[in-house]
């Protein structure tokens, strides 16, 4: 039933375990004509010779997919690199990547730290170690402080442990589901330590510790995840095509500070989508969000849509908030299109799975011959938001649904008799 309104390394062990591998928000970017986000020039993947270089090929698969080219760099060759930073728009610290003949940065962090300044980015995968922690990103400088520290879901495991969660930020949702992502799939055995309040955590352990870190130097972008195996894992090419993204928005002059999806309107039925913008100075110009949502019910589709508009002001700040009112339950899809001066800028689609509001069955299994079945149901929803409420739909045992609308001011679920048995019946 629903409702509806009309409208050796560190302290981390190594031999702890290794990461096993990983609805739903996809953004499309089409800036400059763009049908989507704009790639890398170039990619750089370190790794090491841990188990025969086993992770020298963790992210082929991924990069292939996007059309990124990339050079791969053993480790002991990071003094190398550090040279020729200038090549690449990305960098990638593979699984275990400087574990076994570790380099010890300092001597090369400047380097790094105007490659980053200028725009460089920087993952750092498997950052269970201090040989990717201490050893490299530390040695940056103030600021980029770094540990890692066994995690309650690899010391006491269980399903309360292993528990993950997500903050709502806009490299995990754009333009791929990466928290959820996170949530589903992720098995982590260390949390992130150490991090200075220039990082941003979106996703935390049961012990509130980080699990996913990014923090902004200059124009560029350090990533640290302690995901790990991600060979065939969803989620390394999600976090590609987010940083890509994050990265040519920045370029045109556009950010994404916020963006919130699903959150609760002003009834039941109706969800907000609250988005903040800011551009770059350039004159006065016009924004727009549109919002539409669909839910894909047995019987029919409940559509629902909603624009808003406004103008750049001075400062380059905008927040939109469009939102739609609908039957919720099932899956919703909804879609969410930002245009600037009539161009398409982005757009993000997703998904949410709701459960009927009202589920009941019967304990009497079996019906004969003369029987019949009247179930009354009486419902009694707060006060607050009742007179926005204008009908209600049900249906039996995943069959057609049926809907009734409000009348003298009230809603209520209408009592069904089955026809009489002809012979026995069973009822789930």
């Amino acid at each position: 039933m629903a409702l509806w309104k009309s409208e050796g390394q560190t302290p981390c062990s190594p031999n702890g375990g290794r990461l096993i591998g990983f609805a739903c928000a996809a953004l499309v970017l089409a800036a400059g004509g763009m049908a989507h986000a704009a790639l890398p020039e170039r990619v750089a993947i370190v790794y090491s010779d841990w188990s025969k270089s086993a992770f020298a090929n963790e992210y082929d698969k991924h990069l292939k997919r996007q059309g990124w080219a990339f050079d791969k760099y053993g480790n002991i060759r990071l003094p190398e690199l550090s040279g020729k930073l200038g090549r690449y728009n990305l960098v990638i610290a593979a699984s275990v990547a400087n574990y076994t003949q570790t380099v010890k940065m300092a001597p090369f962090a400047e380097a790094w730290r105007k490659w980053l300044a200028d725009g460089g980015t920087l993952i750092v995968t498997d950052a269970n170690y201090g040989s990717v922690l201490g050893n490299w990103v530390a040695s940056f400088g103030p600021g980029f402080e770094s540990g890692c520290a066994l995690c309650s879901a690899h010391t006491k495991p269980s399903d309360a442990t292993r528990a993950v969660a997500v903050r709502p930020d806009p490299l995990l949702a754009c333009p791929q589901p990466l928290g959820d992502l996170f949530q589903k799939h992720y098995r982590q055995w260390t949390h992130l330590t150490k991090l200075g309040p220039d990082w941003h955590t979106p996703i935390t352990c049961v012990d509130g510790a980080p699990l996913f870190a990014y923090r902004r130097f200059g124009k560029g972008l350090v990533v640290l995840t302690s995901a790990a195996s991600l060979r065939n894992s969803p989620i390394a090419s999600a976090l590609l095509e987010n940083v890509a993204a994050d990265r040519r928005l920045r370029e045109k002059g556009i950010e994404v500070l916020s963006f919130e999806p699903n959150l609760p309107g002003g009834s039941p039925a109706e969800r907000v989508s609250r988005l903040r913008l800011k551009f770059a100075p350039g004159g006065a110009r016009k924004v727009t969000a549109t919002l539409a949502a669909r839910n894909g019910r047995a019987k029919g589709k409940a559509e629902a849509k909603a624009v808003e508009e406004a103008a750049v002001p001075p400062s380059g700040e905008v927040t939109l908030a469009p939102a739609c009112a609908l039957v919720r339950n099932g899956v919703v899809a909804s879609r969410l299109e930002v245009a600037l001066d009539g161009e398409t800028i982005f757009s993000c689609s997703w998904e949410e799975t709701l459960p009927d509001v009202l589920s009941i069955k019967f304990k009497r299994k079996h019906l004969y011959p003369g029987d019949a079945v009247l179930p009354q149901v009486t419902i009694c929803p707060p006060a607050e938001g009742r007179g926005q409420l204008t009908g209600v739909a049900w249906r039996i045992d995943g069959g057609e649904w049926h809907e009734r609308a409000a009348q003298d001011g009230t809603w209520t679920i209408p009592a069904f008799r089955p026809a009489r048995v002809a012979g026995a019946a069973r009822l789930p």
